[in-house]
Order: structure tokens, then sequence, then C-alpha cells
């Protein structure tokens, strides 16, 4: 009978991030914020030894080491997210009717888009902060899921329907995407692949 290899790799993670591990979800967190991430498939497993996080990928395949490579990429995206964060800017364009737009608690209120009576709302996903000024709207925060999710919020609550487009070209853009720290250096995680026989 064959013995089973699997797969191991050690990640340290910076001190100044804490992380926690429960089941298949990985959550990181700092002063800034916190992210979780949940890994859904079979063949991994998650443990913490210090500010070490442990993957065992389960057999040893090719398969398995891409599936390693992009727990890797996920993890470095989500400390460099808590590191500079993310800031879309985004642009209020309207021809025919002024629109108005503000915050009122977890959700973008925006009224009189294309004359409409009716008040449309647009949500705010978690700690995402979003900031009105003049004709222009920052949508900032640390989780790239929740601020990408939040503008396309905004865009889809503004998109003209059964009008045409080439006239009425009223609603809500992103213009431009950066960190809210500058970022000085790109984020380094070590990493060290074996295999172990079972």
């Amino acid at each position: 009978m064959h013995s089973l290899v699997s797969l191991i790799e050690k990640i340290e993670i910076p001190t100044e991030v804490d992380f926690e591990v429960s089941g298949k979800t990985i959550t990181l967190k700092n002063s800034n914020g916190v992210i979780s991430k949940k890994f859904n498939n079979h063949a991994l497993n998650f443990d913490k030894q210090g500010n070490t996080l442990i993957v065992t990928a389960i057999p040893s395949n090719r398969k398995n080491k891409a599936l390693l490579g992009t727990v890797f990429a996920h993890l470095k995206n989500m400390v460099e997210a808590l590191e500079y964060g993310f800031n879309f800017k985004m642009s209020i364009v309207f021809s025919h009717f002024p629109m108005t737009v503000k915050v009122n608690g977890k959700v973008v209120e925006i009224n009189n888009f294309t004359g409409q009576k009716a008040l449309i709302r647009a949500k705010i996903l978690g700690n995402t902060k979003v900031e009105i000024k003049g004709k222009e709207v920052f949508v900032s925060g640390y989780n790239k899921e929740d601020v990408a999710q939040t503008a396309a919020n905004l865009e889809t609550a503004t998109r003209v329907r059964h009008k045409d487009v080439r006239i009425y070209q009223d609603g809500i853009y992103v213009v431009s995407k950066d960190n809210i720290k500058e970022k000085k250096k790109e984020v380094v995680l070590n990493a060290t692949t074996e295999e172990v026989e079972q």
C-alpha cells in the first residue's frame, strides 16, 4: 500500500498583523480593519503556529501546488490591503436633471436621477467609507471586495434604462483607483513548501 504524500506550505504573516484560523476561514486584522477569506476547497486544511500559517494540501500533485499558490496570492493581497487600503474616485454626471447624492447610514441615496421621482438607494458594504464632495464621490476602505462592490452598486443604481444612452449619459462613474496610503514598498511574505508522507 502506497503512503499518501501531502504538500505543506508555511507562510509567515507579518507580526503587525493578527490572524485567526477557523476551519477554512482565515481572518487578518490590524489597526486599520479586518479582512476574512474562506477557502472552500476540500483538499486544503489550515492551522496556526505562532505567526505562521500552515496550509496542508492532500495529495501532492500539480493541481494542489497551484492551489497553494492561489492561497499565498490571496493572503499577500489581504496583508497589502490592510496596510495600504483602497480608494475609488467616482464622478457624478448629469446633464438634464440635477441629481442629489447623500450618505444615509449604510446606504447612498440618489434623488432625481434622470428626473425620476423615486428615491434610489445603493448599499454600502462592510466598513467601506463613502464621502461626497461636490460632484465627486470617494469610496474607500481596507477590504477590496467591499470597496469595489460598493462602487459597483453606485454605478448599477444609476445605470440609464429605457432612454437613449447617447443623450442621457447621467450616472455615477469610477474615474480612478488608488491606495489610501502611499504604497512605499511591496508587501513581502516568506513561504516554504515541502512534501510530507502521511
